[in-house]
């Protein structure tokens, strides 16, 4: 069960931070890596838009940007980066940006430690883009 997102706490559920399994069962390496390719590269931009939605207060465009972030987090399984996003979606749908800014500080953190572990996977599937990591 994902943590509960808090404005002051920096919580993380016991869950594994990822899971492929829906992805994986497709049988098909290349769609694996082209989705943790995808994520991995589009995402940091996604949170900077998203962090600067909430530093500005910034409602609809943080609704829009987390839920699309949503569906790419869906698609891993990364359930703590799925808990705040949808606390970010129900704050930017009630108007409520009190800990706007801490969420998004949270779901970049979040993200990071996500980094280094689809890289590693990525490029055992991929050992031509010689990832460092």
């Amino acid at each position: 069960m994902p943590a509960i997102v808090s404005c002051k706490g920096d919580e993380r559920g016991n869950n594994d931070l990822y899971d492929l399994s829906l992805i994986e069962e497709m049988n098909d390496d290349d769609y694996v890596a082209d989705i943790l390719q995808i994520f991995l590269e589009n995402t940091p931009v996604k949170l900077n838009e998203l962090k600067l939605a909430c530093v500005d207060g910034k409602f609809d465009n943080a609704y829009k940007v987390a839920h699309k972030l949503k569906s790419s987090a869906g698609r891993l399984k990364a359930e703590n980066l799925l808990v705040i996003l949808n606390k970010i979606e129900e704050q930017a749908k009630s108007r409520d940006g009190h800990c706007f800014a801490r969420l998004a500080q949270l779901a970049n953190e979040n993200y990071l430690e996500l980094v280094t572990p689809l890289q590693k996977h990525l490029s055992g599937l991929r050992p031509e883009l010689n990832i460092a990591v």
